[in-house]
């Protein structure tokens, strides 16, 4: 990954510096540089308490909670091309087919910030003001 200048980040690095300053950089680094982006979502990313089915589990991953937010921002700041979620295995998943439903979801949280893109909203965490009112109430 050096020597082709991937960036990255390790779970170690988020420990120490918080999900959300991580978040930020990785965030900032999308934007720096290409023009269009493509999305890889590998969900051994995950703990496996989300994606049971995830093809190398690893204890101590991610939360849905904490890439929902990611993947919606790098969609509304970035010209998306295309995406792909990798490492679902059916054959492990839980028998409720939750590691389906989170890479369904992953794909739901690009297309969401796709068309948040579309009409000019730049907010991860947008909310329509109907659901804002609705949810004071």
């Amino acid at each position: 990954m050096r020597k082709h200048e991937v960036r990255y980040h390790f779970m170690a690095e988020i420990v120490k510096k918080g999900w959300d300053d991580v978040m930020k950089q990785a965030l900032a680094e999308a934007l720096d540089g290409p023009d269009k982006l493509f999305i890889s979502f590998d969900l051994d990313s995950l703990d496996p308490a989300f994606a049971p089915g995830a093809g190398t589990p690893e204890p101590g991953g991610l939360t849905t909670r904490e890439i929902f937010p990611i993947l919606r921002g790098l969609a509304i700041n970035n010209d998306i091309v295309g995406m792909d979620v990798v490492e679902i295995n059916p054959l492990v998943d839980s028998g409720y087919e939750t590691t389906a439903l989170v890479g369904q979801r992953v794909m739901r949280e690009v297309l969401a910030g796709m068309v948040l893109r579309k009409n000019g909203i730049k907010d991860p965490h947008y909310l329509h003001p109907e659901l804002v009112d609705h949810a004071g109430k």
